[in-house]
């Protein structure tokens, strides 16, 4: 089955016009450190992970053991670093000192 040229064109033109409409920004992905006071227990880190994930922008959340920090990463277009530490004391913990950025 051949498709007749007139029929082509307008697919062809749909086609390009699909691909070529622009996606919608993403911001940069940003990263700090955060640490919360007196979190020990595995329950606790888990709970400072649900919260976390529950934040609109926030992308990922880990927590270095070595260091006793969460390393929280999120879409700086979506959220910033002081909505996640509102989520954070309202969430009942409490932040040590300020972020900081990981490069």
């Amino acid at each position: 089955m051949r498709l007749k040229p007139v029929f082509v064109f307008p697919l062809l033109l749909i086609l390009l016009t699909a691909l070529t409409v622009s996606q919608p920004a993403h911001g940069a992905e940003s990263k700090v450190t955060i640490k919360i006071a007196d979190c020990k227990t595995c329950a606790q880190k888990v709970r400072v992970g649900v919260i976390l994930e529950n934040v609109d922008g926030v992308t990922g959340a880990d927590y270095d053991a070595r260091k006793e920090v969460f390393v929280v990463s999120f879409d700086d277009k979506v959220t910033n670093v002081d909505s996640i530490l509102k989520a954070l004391i309202e969430g009942g913990f409490h932040v040590r000192g300020r972020p900081t950025p990981v490069k």
